[in-house]
């Protein structure tokens, strides 16, 4: 579901979103889950480009691919207007571990076992295809109904 379509229920209150930055791919996915937590904190909006950046170029789940430099190279050839060298200390720091680790922590309360994981009124949705809008609009409408009961 595009976040652009989903967002007219979250401006009519009748959904949240939230979103955890969950690293369950090995080290790799932790460390670029550190850098997207360093972007999210340059500029927030940015964090999502980011992320949609990281995703296109991230290497073989086998291989070590997510090094600072490589996070820090993606940031520069996306353009983004943040500070790249915050963004390497921040990485080479662990500058947000403690927001990854609370990530990750929910994540395993939950007992999320991947991504995307969505709940509907606490309960998990469950679909084939998560980018079925009109599948999920009426899982939402459905919800929302039977709450208001």
């Amino acid at each position: 579901m595009s976040l652009t379509r989903g967002t007219v229920y979250i401006d009519q209150g009748k959904v949240a979103f939230y979103f955890m930055n969950l690293s369950f791919i090995g080290p790799d996915s932790y460390t670029a889950a550190l850098a997207a937590q360093s972007v999210y904190h340059q500029d927030n909006e940015l964090f999502w480009t980011y992320l949609d950046t990281i995703f296109k170029n991230q290497g073989d789940e086998q291989e070590e691919w997510a090094t600072a430099d490589f996070l820090v190279n993606v940031a520069k050839q996306e353009n983004l207007s943040i500070d790249y060298d915050l963004l390497k200390k921040d990485i080479e720091e662990m500058t947000y571990k403690s927001e990854v680790d609370a990530h990750n922590a929910k994540a395993d309360e939950l007992k999320l076992g991947g991504t995307p994981t969505l709940f509907i009124n606490g309960k998990e949705y469950t679909s084939e295809n998560y980018g079925d809008y009109d599948a999920m609009k009426q899982a939402i409408d459905l919800a929302a109904q039977e709450q208001s009961k």
